[in-house]
């Protein structure tokens, strides 16, 4: 995605407030912060792999989103993802996905980022993941099955690459560790 942003947008993309919301610009303020970026005295390729490098995984699943808005009122203005990000740039990340739009390929990472959200950070995943902000009628959060984690984990790296999706079935486990699994409804195990 940042080879494309580069290509697209040149190597400070990530500086570009034409470009990219407040929240976006948040996110990247703090990786500069994290990586201590102000004081790297190197070329800006080197200053803008570092950058990459200490970008979080939300980051990446954050522009292949809606976009938001950048500056104060009067001078508030919608930075529009589709427009700015995805049809120069992000959508050439993605060469296998076909027609798809950028919606679904959001769509598809999004339960991607919590399933590697909650193993990152030593959660169950048994009884499925939770998807972070998003509720069902009854206000529980949903979760997305265990399977259908994994499998929008193969979809995302077949967009990419489909030798790739093709590589993680053959060489991962988990395919036939689900398929072993006793239990097919675990819902009704949660709280």
């Amino acid at each position: 995605m940042a080879a494309q942003l580069t290509r697209a947008h040149g190597v400070d993309w990530y500086s570009r407030t034409d470009l990219l919301d407040d929240e976006t610009l948040t996110l990247i303020a703090q990786a500069w912060r994290t990586g201590r970026l102000a004081r790297l005295a190197a070329a800006p390729d080197v200053v803008q792999g570092k950058l990459v490098a200490t970008l979080m995984f939300g980051f990446w699943v954050k522009i292949l989103g809606r976009g938001g808005y950048h500056g104060e009122e009067p001078m508030r203005e919608r930075r529009i993802y589709d427009t700015l990000l995805w049809k120069p740039a992000l959508r050439h990340a993605f060469p296998h996905a076909g027609a798809l739009d950028r919606a679904t390929v959001e769509k598809t990472a999004r339960p991607v980022q919590s399933l590697r959200n909650r193993i990152a950070h030593h959660e169950h995943i048994v009884w499925g993941v939770p998807l972070a902000g998003e509720k069902r009628p009854d206000g529980s959060t949903v979760r997305l099955s265990l399977g259908d984690a994994h499998g929008a984990l193969l979809d995302l790296a077949g967009y990419v690459a489909t030798d790739l999706r093709d590589w993680l079935e053959e060489n991962s486990g988990v395919g036939a560790v689900l398929a072993q699994c006793p239990v097919t409804d675990h819902s009704r195990f949660l709280l």
